[in-house]
């Protein structure tokens, strides 16, 4: 491939829509739900995987017992 092939290959995907999993994306990452959900998470993943040896228990309702 020549540098002008490569060029223009490049200009070409350059001026072409981006796929619609591209959009999607970005559509989430703009979204202010979504950012505040991800920042939500975040928070309580660093709550509870923390340096803290001691494991948190399991509310027992929600596992059904082991049959």
């Amino acid at each position: 491939m020549t540098r002008d092939e490569l060029l223009a290959l490049f200009a070409e995907k350059a001026t072409a829509p981006p796929p619609e999993a591209n959009q999607l994306l970005a559509g989430h990452l703009q979204c202010t739900a979504s950012l505040r959900l991800a920042s939500a998470v975040s928070a309580a993943l660093n709550v509870y995987v923390g340096s803290d040896p001691v494991p948190l228990s399991t509310p027992s309702p929600l596992l059904p017992p082991l049959m």
